[in-house]
């Protein structure tokens, strides 16, 4: 499955890095925002359509039909989770056969970056969620990053409620720092429906 390549320039000999989307005429820096905060449902996108076979491995139809986003963010379904504290519990822990040989990376990245970001994982505690690597591309090719895609959920066990992600990531560094940059959105995502942390979703 294609990856969406990243939108970093390279470093040169010659120059200091340079932001991509700086180099970018303003017409193709106003389409790529465009892009980004383009909204459909997931139903109706591309990936839905070509890539079957990564359909029906977590997730099932109810919720793909509540997915909505883009290719570049992700597809998000949010029954109205709000996560609270520093504490969750990783119930599901699933892959695919092809993308098993990366779980375990995967797995210690996610620690890794949770640990980082200030959240435990704790047993049965209120909050808990759960993920499937639902595909893999372990090396670069002509259309894609090294990379991964993801359904993930979180759930909070008093209200009830969820939050549902599907997305991909890769990196033209390799697999490895896709599975960080992937756990980096995860936790991003999470902060983002923390009131505590992100005072407009209180509001």
């Amino acid at each position: 499955m294609a990856l969406a390549m990243g939108l970093f320039a390279q470093k040169t000999a010659k120059e200091q890095p340079k932001d991509a989307f700086d180099m970018l005429s303003p017409e193709k820096q106003e389409k790529l925002v465009e892009m980004f905060l383009a909204e459909y449902p997931f139903a109706d996108s591309k990936e839905y359509k070509n890539y079957p076979e990564t359909l029906n491995r977590f997730f099932s139809g109810p919720i793909y039909k509540k997915l909505s986003g883009n290719f570049m963010r992700g597809y998000s379904f949010d029954e109205g989770f709000r996560f609270s504290g520093s504490e969750i519990d990783v119930i599901d822990i699933k892959s695919v056969s092809e993308t098993k040989p990366c779980v375990k990376d995967f797995v210690d990245a996610l620690n890794k970056t949770f640990k980082k970001g200030g959240v435990k994982f704790s047993v049965k505690c209120r909050y808990q969620m759960g993920f499937c690597i639902v595909s893999m591309t372990p090396r670069k090719t002509d259309s894609s990053f090294p990379g991964l895609f993801l359904e993930a959920y979180f759930y909070d066990t008093q209200t009830k409620k969820s939050y549902f992600y599907r997305f991909g990531q890769g990196s033209n560094r390799g697999l490895q720092q896709a599975m960080y940059d992937s756990c980096t959105m995860l936790l991003a995502t999470l902060f983002s429906l923390s009131p505590e942390r992100n005072p407009e979703e209180g509001e």
